[in-house]
């Protein structure tokens, strides 16, 4: 992987792999000043988002760390917790939600980005 579309591909398969669901990816790059992209994943449960994390962690710690800063994903932050069921992963020029199906629909999330930017179904 070499750059940021190559890395956010890898890690759209990732999460079909762990049976994300309705994957969603924003391109909200010319209206929301501190990132270019968005990733929604739908999980179904608490466990199913903990897998999630998990992975898409393990797929940024295991990036080169020169790779990252090229692609300005220079850290991952997470906030919120697995057991509530919505987690954000921040990466800097790349944001994913892993969201529960409820709380998606709830807070109306893919409305708020659909106004932002391109949107792209997986």
């Amino acid at each position: 992987m070499t750059t940021i579309y190559e890395f956010k591909a890898h890690l759209i398969s990732c999460a079909s792999e762990k049976k994300g669901i309705d994957i969603r990816e924003y391109d909200v790059k010319k209206n929301i000043w501190h990132t270019d992209y968005i990733l929604v994943i739908g999980v179904s449960n608490a466990i199913h988002c903990k897998s999630m994390v998990n992975e898409i962690s393990h797929q940024f710690n295991t990036t080169e760390d020169s790779l990252l800063y090229e692609m300005g994903l220079p850290s991952l932050i997470q906030s919120g917790k697995e057991n509530a069921g919505w987690v954000i992963l921040d990466m800097g020029n790349l944001i994913i939600h892993c969201i529960s199906v409820d709380q998606r629909a709830f807070y109306k999330l893919d409305e708020l980005y659909e106004v932002q930017g391109t949107v792209f179904h997986h």
